[in-house]
């Protein structure tokens, strides 16, 4: 068993009791873009929608954790996660724009 997929493993259960445990916490990243901020229309959905990304967030990890354990990859495919986790975080974005549960304001006006 490689020791780095392992980390890869208790990182997705960390981060899978973390975001249980900070379930009611909005943990929004991006919420500042260029000349727009985002507000939060309806946050109990929102936080909802939170959870489930995160979850599955945690859960892609584990799997990727054990990939990388079952088929012995190279170095290189460990370093690649972190594109696919902050990929994932930025989904709750579109996503909740798409769904209302968010919307974008000019700051500036």
């Amino acid at each position: 068993m490689d020791i780095d997929s392992l980390i890869v493993i208790f990182s997705g259960i960390l981060f899978l009791i973390y975001s249980l445990s900070c379930k009611n916490k909005v943990n929004y990243y991006n919420r500042y873009y260029e000349n727009f901020t985002f507000i939060i229309v309806d946050k109990e959905k929102f936080l909802k929608l939170q959870l489930y990304i995160s979850i599955f967030n945690s859960a892609c990890m584990i799997a990727f954790g054990i990939i990388l354990t079952i088929y012995d990859l190279p170095y290189i495919y460990l370093t690649s996660y972190p594109i696919l986790f902050h990929f994932i975080n930025y989904m709750i974005q579109p996503v909740g724009r798409s769904k209302g549960y968010i919307t974008k304001k000019n700051y500036l006006e």
